[in-house]
């Protein structure tokens, strides 16, 4: 299993076998810091009940050189099976290992992140990180096996026992995602009843600015899950030669606090996922700020940092 450091701002470039994140969770750089994934940054563990603004950690999981499918759906409503989950540690009656060995001996890459409840931030990788990714996708470094999907490159988030469904973030084959090329934005949700976290849900905003489903740069996901894909790519050269591949991934929330104060900012990541996928694909120069005026919202992630000596503090 490959973990990461933390990272200070200034952003800094630490080798992680053979990859290296460095990652900044706000678009402003406020409150940028990556974790271990040990001990109580750990996005395994069970959170605590959520409160308006405080720390929250959820993990992501990347999956070089195998397509969505081989996560399989969060939960087969038909089969009554969940898909492969890194917060799984269980060994299945006759199996030899469980879902995090088996992902962490296939090559996954996992991190955990620091974000803040009900405050809009963005988890962006570096054009460097999707590279990396990328360059690892057609043989697994574990065992140096070929890999199924070469060129291509899933992922999902996840906390405890709730995993999202997975997603391609790039690829060069078809057959795996239907077009080609890199995302730039993903948006999702994280839901809470009254501070209980039960969901992570994606925000698709379609192929409409790219051509539609049958276009050329539009990766999706198997039509019949709970939450398929579709999403504009651009165009892989961008990221093999250019090296400008950098993913946002914009985190919203929706449901309530354990106080029964009702998140907001769930209803705000569709109107930014749209505007990337628009400026992407319209050479619009203009902020996200734009989009966001007059929301209560004026920009990505908060201007104070989680205070993580504080017990109570972070979930």
């Amino acid at each position: 299993m490959k973990t990461l450091g933390k990272l200070q701002r200034p952003c800094r470039s630490h080798q992680l076998v053979v990859l290296a994140f460095c990652a900044l969770l706000c678009s402003t750089g406020c409150n940028a810091q990556v974790y271990s994934g040990l001990g109580k940054y750990d996005p395994c563990t069970t959170p605590a009940l959520a409160t308006l603004y405080q720390g929250f950690y959820v993990g992501a999981a990347f999956w070089p050189g195998h397509a969505p499918e081989e996560w399989g759906p969060y939960y087969n409503s038909t089969s009554g099976q969940f898909g492969l989950n890194p917060c799984n540690f269980t060994v299945p009656t006759g199996g030899n290992e469980s879902d995090r060995q088996l992902l962490a001996n296939a090559g996954v890459v996992f991190a955990s992140y620091e974000l803040k409840v009900d405050t809009m931030t963005s988890m962006r990788f570096s054009a460097t990180d999707i590279s990396q990714l990328y360059n690892l996708s057609t043989t697994n470094p574990v065992n140096q096996t070929a890999l199924p999907n070469p060129g291509v490159v899933s992922m999902v988030v996840f906390r405890a026992g709730f995993r999202s469904e997975a997603r391609v973030i790039i690829s060069n084959e078809t057959v795996a995602s239907g077009g080609t090329g890199f995302v730039n934005t993903l948006a999702f949700a994280v839901t809470f009843a009254n501070g209980v976290l039960s969901a992570f849900t994606w925000d698709n905003v379609g192929c409409n600015q790219c051509g539609g489903t049958l276009g050329a740069n539009c990766l999706q996901t198997n039509p019949e899950w709970s939450q398929p894909q579709q999403s504009c790519a651009l165009p892989l050269t961008d990221c093999t030669v250019n090296q400008n591949c950098t993913l946002n991934v914009i985190t919203g929330y929706t449901g309530s606090d354990q106080h029964g104060n009702t998140f907001t900012t769930a209803t705000m990541i569709d109107q930014v996922n749209k505007y990337s996928a628009a400026t992407l694909y319209n050479g619009l120069a203009a902020g996200l700020s734009n989009v966001l005026a007059g929301s209560g919202q004026q920009q990505l992630g908060g201007s104070t940092p989680v205070q993580q000596n504080t017990a109570g503090t972070v979930a």
